[in-house]
């Protein structure tokens, strides 16, 4: 689908195909190398290729990418193709990691901590207003219920939770996994440093906590603790896809294209408002053709490769921020808030990190 920029304007299909349930990821790569040839022979820039996080597509990117995944420990990604950018949908991975989280049959154990989904059904019985959760919302059933995501991650929620269950710290960690990822690609004005950091913050934090359930699995512990492999790659994809992206438009020049992508998920927000609540007879004057005509678009500067390493480095961190630290973002993950055993080990980590930190660095194409 394209979406163009106005708002009188709908999408429309620029590529319609039909796919049956025998697909194999070969055939998904001569499809994607049919498409981007066609497409370059009439002058159109291809950057990116995304998907929904189909098993089948998935692996044709990491085929493509050369990502490379011992499933023992990390999955080690190299990017090897420049020209083109894989991406999984950033709804769709958000959606996969609800369905997760929900499922009964599924014991998510973050160090010490068991998420309690009872939490979150207790929520429901104290005011709305204090949470804005419904039943729908911690349903399983409808698993691609994205408005339920992003009232899950909303800061009300996480807020409430911890300061009423005590026990809700692993469920508090979850959902701020999957509000950094949120805050990384979809949320509006959030700079490109910015969605590097806290993406890289992710990466960083699920390779630790993966690393530590397959160390204890002596312990009865498992992957089966952990999110699924396919969300797993998927925001490690997108970690790698997201700077690759923003390096090739810096040196191409092309930071208007960044400017675009923004716009475009501001304007179904702002189409989505405006036609859920006009006839209720609230107007938004600010979305008139008129009004928009006068606007101008601030262009953002696309960040350095000396900069992008900086923020990864911080990212990396779990210590809190000092005073030569103010330029950096808040460090609202930090895994060493579960205790023991991530407390007792913070040393560990830290150390753990520091050897680490050049196969981080190779993993984001950064050295």
């Amino acid at each position: 689908m394209a979406k163009p920029l106005s708002n009188s304007v709908p999408a429309f299909g620029l590529v319609l195909y039909g796919a049956n349930s025998v697909i194999s990821h070969t055939n998904a790569k001569i499809r994607w190398e049919h498409v981007v040839r066609e497409l370059r022979q009439n002058n159109i820039d291809v950057v990116g290729i995304p998907t929904d996080g189909d098993s089948r597509y998935l692996k044709a990117m990491r085929l493509q990418t050369e990502i490379r995944s011992n499933l023992a420990y990390y999955a080690i990604i190299k990017m090897t193709a420049k020209d083109l950018h894989y991406i999984q949908d950033p709804v769709h991975v958000l959606t996969k990691l609800r369905t997760r989280l929900l499922n009964e049959n599924v014991s998510i154990i973050i160090g010490s901590k068991i998420v309690d989904l009872d939490c979150l059904r207790k929520l429901l019985d104290m005011p709305k207003d204090l949470h804005g959760l419904n039943l729908t919302d911690i349903s399983p059933a409808d698993k691609m219920n994205f408005k339920s995501c992003e009232k899950l991650i909303h800061d009300d929620v996480t807020d409430i939770l911890e300061q009423t269950f005590p026990q809700s710290k692993a469920l508090v960690m979850y959902l701020k996994i999957m509000r950094l990822i949120y805050d990384s690609f979809l949320a509006i004005g959030k700079t490109a440093l910015e969605r590097i950091f806290t993406i890289t913050r992710v990466v960083y934090s699920l390779r630790i906590w993966r690393d530590w359930l397959v160390k204890n699995r002596k312990n009865g512990l498992t992957l089966k603790n952990f999110i699924t492999t396919n969300s797993y790659m998927c925001v490690e994809m997108n970690a790698i896809s997201l700077i690759e992206v923003v390096r090739r438009l810096r040196d191409n020049n092309q930071e208007d294209l960044l400017d675009v992508f923004h716009r475009v998920r501001r304007i179904e927000l702002q189409s989505e408002i405006t036609n859920t609540l006009k006839d209720k007879g609230f107007s938004f004057p600010s979305n008139s053709r008129a009004f928009v005509s006068q606007t101008t678009n601030n262009l953002e500067t696309l960040p350095s490769h000396d900069q992008i390493i900086k923020f990864v480095d911080y990212a990396r961190k779990d210590e809190p921020k000092d005073k030569n630290e103010q330029e950096f973002p808040p460090r609202t993950l930090t895994l060493h808030e579960l205790e023991d055993p991530f407390s007792d080990r913070n040393i560990k980590l830290k150390n753990y990190a520091d050897k680490n930190e050049l196969k981080l660095r190779n993993s984001i194409q950064l050295s």
